[in-house]
């Protein structure tokens, strides 16, 4: 499949103002922190981290350029990428080994073929790719494959069921290096798959009887190969002879695109890793992590371009550009989340706050560093270990929320109590405050924390002895126990101010808390006294008439009777949608991961299937959004979250996080004074639909052009109208100005603005 690719030119900040996203239209938010694979054309560099490739032209102004699923790749989730100069195409190699073929002319060719193939059953990683003319000889995790650059085919497979590390060929000579040493093969041979004729070289020709072969490649004429990790030997035609060692050094990479070798090489500790610069005479130069430590602290790959400057993938650095000879380093990292994690999105009405911690399956912390996201004014910026000082040793972040008043910001970190954000200071609370954890009386998990009405902030001491806390305005304590429920992961507050908490394989799926004017109430809903099918509820919800939605791994269940909860007859419902023709419960078989309400009410459920948008009511699947129609990066979604004033969706993925422009903003029962419709003016190459934003909640909306004949009439989506430009009969409106009518739900307000077409 040929995909043309039209570039977003991005800058040095990557990225578009809300306002420059149009509905319907899609971001992708990669990190770029942690790049791990890096490649060169004559112009520029291109990166690749774990969820996000950058171009970055070489000379000034250096711009950078974001390639994602939104403008053209067909997959996410980046193994490596490679350059080829002779056939002038960048191979995109995926984690899935699927691969995308970025040619010089921008156009993108998918080569799907070893990631569908069906015949290997074994491990179909890409380890490395060898180019040798028109030929790319892939080294897999079942074998080699030879891939037809030219024809973009797979001619032959050697499949040894034996995972390659690396080939490289000297004329007709081939050698597939692997952990237990070296095959040599025929580049000419007629049938590669004939496996049968691959004999080890082993203990010939000067190579060990017993070795472990690494990453190999073509230099100076001659093959360099990186014997038992530590040991550079090189192959003339006729006998492999050592070439380089250094003792307690092991060889990572090496690489071949300027006029040197370059060996990236990490020491027995793993903490010193040094560049190694070698000349086709083998005189090495040393460029220590130690010495050039602005450039170099966790080194995943270099290369050296035409001018002889150093481009460095680090973990700790980002992307470098080292010039070895005055030893001037420059960061070329974008601006972007500082990974791609995501557990929890909060979205307010100024910012988007990530919160980037982990828990596996049975709720156990996993010692997640990344700190927390925020996406404010169009930038993220990152708080985390050493940046403040005060966030040092602070893990797994889980939850954020503002302050409704003071805007001052609470995270709860499973493992490390509660921490607060105010005048650029992170204040942590724990030992005295909270309660550990029954049986592991060093941590204090806070899972889980939102505020009520009153700004009383309700905190979820997971496993504690009292796992609700109430925090008042003045900082008064009151910890409430709720029975032998203790596992709490998740919280929310409805309009009655009862909490609604989620329940980890506990038998009560959710447990609802009412203070009662200091007479407690509390009900543990299960499947034994609920419509709930099951006890494992992931994520709750409420939606703007007050109801309840809960989220289990088989569908949805609404309780419309949330002010009778803690009746008997309060049970729920599932509602029976038609799917197909036939009659099932609302998403009956997916996992419902994550539940948003948008300004119009409607519901953006996460699955491990992908997202859904529901109709208020949740008989209409409006959308239905997947890796294979849209770009998400992954179908595994962890959390979604809309922003309130823009109507960006926000989308957490197992491969990080993307966004989706859609129709509903938030309105409230009156106009806004800075109400507007966008793009105005609508010039004529745009066919996308124009939004009139600002209104009051589910305003009526009459377009009519200057003389009064009425073109459009709808309703809001909460706050925002949208309209495709076209009159009743489908015809695309003609040039001139036309008036936007708004009226509210009670007919006591009223807005007129102007929308300008020129076509």
């Amino acid at each position: 499949m040929r995909i043309l690719l039209s570039f977003f030119l991005l800058g040095i900040s990557m990225i578009l103002s809300a306002q420059d996203m149009g509905i319907g239209q899609w971001r992708t938010y990669a990190s770029f922190n942690k790049p791990k694979s890096v490649a060169q054309n004559n112009t520029h560099i291109f990166a690749c981290s774990a969820n996000g490739l950058m171009m970055i032209e070489k000379e000034e102004p250096h711009s950078t350029e974001l390639i994602s699923k939104v403008n053209g790749l067909n997959d996410a989730g980046f193994n490596f990428i490679k350059y080829s100069p002779e056939n002038e195409m960048l191979l995109i190699v995926y984690n899935n080994s699927n691969i995308d073929i970025l040619m010089n002319d921008n156009t993108i060719i998918n080569f799907p073929d070893i990631k569908n193939t069906t015949s290997i059953t074994g491990d179909k990683t890409i380890n490395s790719i060898y180019f040798n003319e028109k030929f790319a000889y892939l080294s897999c995790g079942f074998g080699v494959v030879k891939m037809d650059l030219e024809a973009l085919e797979t001619r032959e497979s050697a499949i040894l069921n034996i995972s390659f590390n690396s080939v490289a060929a000297l004329g007709n000579q081939g050698f597939a290096s692997f952990d237990e040493g070296i095959y040599p093969f025929d580049l000419n041979t007629p049938n590669l798959a004939n496996t049968t004729d691959w004999e080890l070289a082993n203990g010939k020709n000067g190579l060990p009887e017993s070795f472990q072969g690494g990453p190999m490649i073509l230099f100076n004429n001659k093959i360099y190969s990186v014997i038992n990790n530590d040991s550079l030997y090189t192959y003339d035609g006729n006998l492999w002879e050592p070439a380089f060692h250094i003792p307690f050094y092991s060889i990572k990479t090496v690489s071949h695109d300027g006029k040197h070798l370059l060996l990236n090489m990490v020491d027995t500790s793993g903490k010193n890793h040094d560049l190694v610069r070698l000349d086709d005479q083998l005189n090495a130069t040393h460029f220590s992590g130690r010495e050039y430590s602005d450039c170099i602290a966790r080194l995943n790959q270099a290369i050296e371009d035409q001018n002889g400057n150093f481009w460095i993938v680090d973990d700790w650095k980002g992307l470098r550009r080292l010039k070895p000879e005055s030893g001037n380093c420059r960061l070329f990292t974008p601006n972007s989340p500082y990974s791609g994690n995501v557990f929890r999105i909060t979205a307010t009405e100024n910012s988007v706050w990530v919160a980037p911690g982990k828990v596996n399956i049975s709720w156990r912390y996993q010692w997640n560093r990344d700190g927390i996201f925020r996406y404010f004014n169009d930038k993220w910026f990152v708080f985390r270990e050493y940046n403040p000082t005060s966030m040092t040793n602070i893990l797994d972040f889980l939850s954020i929320k503002e302050h409704p008043e003071s805007g001052h910001i609470y995270a709860a970190s499973y493992g490390d109590g509660l921490v607060v954000y105010n005048k650029n200071k992170f204040t942590q609370y724990k030992e005295g405050y909270f309660e550990p954890a029954i049986g592991d009386t060093a941590n204090y998990k806070i899972s889980d924390l939102t505020f009520d009405e009153d700004n009383n902030l309700w905190v979820i001491n997971h496993t504690a002895e009292h796992p609700l806390v109430k925090i008042d305005p003045d900082w008064n304590f009151t910890r409430y126990k709720l029975g032998n429920f203790n596992r709490l992961t998740e919280i929310v507050i409805d309009r009655n101010g009862y909490k609604w908490m989620t329940n980890y394989h506990d038998e009560a799926g959710i447990t609802v808390f009412d203070e009662n004017e200091g007479m407690p109430r509390v009900r543990h809903i299960s499947s034994n006294n609920s419509v709930l099918p099951v006890n494992g509820v992931v994520s709750l919800a409420i939606d703007q008439d007050g109801e309840i939605w809960a989220g289990t791994n088989q569908g949805i269940v609404i309780f419309q009777c949330s002010s009778q909860i803690f009746e008997d007859g309060c049970q729920g419902t599932r509602k029976i949608v038609n799917v197909g023709g036939y009659n099932g419960y609302l998403l009956e078989t997916e996992n419902i991961t994550a539940i948003a309400v948008d300004g119009a009410n409607r519901k953006w459920v996460g699955t491990e299937n992908g997202l859904f948008l529901l109709s208020p009511d949740g008989e209409e699947d409006i959308f239905y959004f997947t890796i294979a129609n849209s770009p998400l990066l992954s179908n595994v979604i962890l959390d979604v979250a809309v922003h309130p004033t823009t109507g960006e969706v926000f989308i957490g993925t197992e491969k990080g996080l993307v966004s989706y422009r859609a129709e509903a903003t938030e309105g409230k029962g009156f106009f806004s004074e800075e109400a507007y419709a966008f793009p105005n003016p609508v010039k004529p190459d745009y066919e996308g639909p124009i939004a009139i934003k600002g209104l009051a909640r589910d305003a009526d909306i009459k377009i009519t052009d200057i003389s009064g004949t009425l073109i459009y009439e709808g309703e809001a989506f909460g706050g925002q109208a949208v309209w495709n430009g076209r009159d009743y009969n489908g015809r695309k409106a003609a040039s001139g100005v036309y008036l936007v009518f708004a009226v509210n739900s009670s007919g006591e307000e009223a807005l007129v603005t102007k929308l300008v077409i020129v076509n």
